[in-house]
């Protein structure tokens, strides 16, 4: 019995490697046909998800690898970029110090960058009725904007985010 036990478990290590060599080629093989030089799983949400940097510009875009392939979600054009979250529909990209938003492809391939990289800041508000709101710092002070269109939906005049007030203004056209 011990024996049978042994050699079940030394079996299914054998198969686990493999399949981890095989996965690791299908890496090594999406790095190469994107030229990236560094390729970061998100285990956050172990939905293949990877952020790449770009050998030649250094930038940094996002994929997801499925089977033998690899989808881009966002393209390199980005000196750092945030995992999105579960479920949320959209990230944060940076360019030059300054934050933009990136829209989730999974709810709309057709929208990518939604929120120029301007703003200093920002922070991903969530209520309970399952919306997601944008808040985001340009010169020292905090204001709404819409995380579908980019369009400023508040005044930026506070200076802590904590003084915020959702106030119903604030809902994304996206959920309209």
């Amino acid at each position: 019995m011990k024996f049978t036990h042994l050699l079940l478990g030394v079996l299914i290590s054998f198969s686990l490697h493999a399949q981890d060599e095989d996965y690791n080629k299908k890496i090594e093989k999406q790095k190469n046909k994107f030229a990236a030089e560094n390729w970061e799983y998100d285990s956050g949400n172990e939905d293949g998800v990877y952020r790449a940097q770009s050998k030649k510009t250094h930038k940094w875009g996002m994929f997801q690898l499925t089977d033998d392939m690899a989808e881009m979600l966002v393209p390199m054009n980005y000196d750092t970029l945030k995992f999105f979250g579960y479920n949320r529909p959209f990230t944060f990209v940076w360019n030059d110090g300054k934050l933009g938003v990136y829209f989730s492809p999974w709810l709309d391939k057709t929208k990518g960058q939604t929120v120029a990289c301007i703003y200093d800041s920002g922070k991903i508000f969530h209520d309970s009725e399952d919306y997601y709101y944008f808040a985001a710092k340009k010169n020292g002070k905090w204001g709404w904007v819409d995380f579908y269109t980019g369009q400023d939906q508040s005044p930026f005049i506070v200076e802590a985010v904590s003084e915020l007030r959702l106030n119903g203004n604030q809902v994304s056209t996206y959920y309209k």
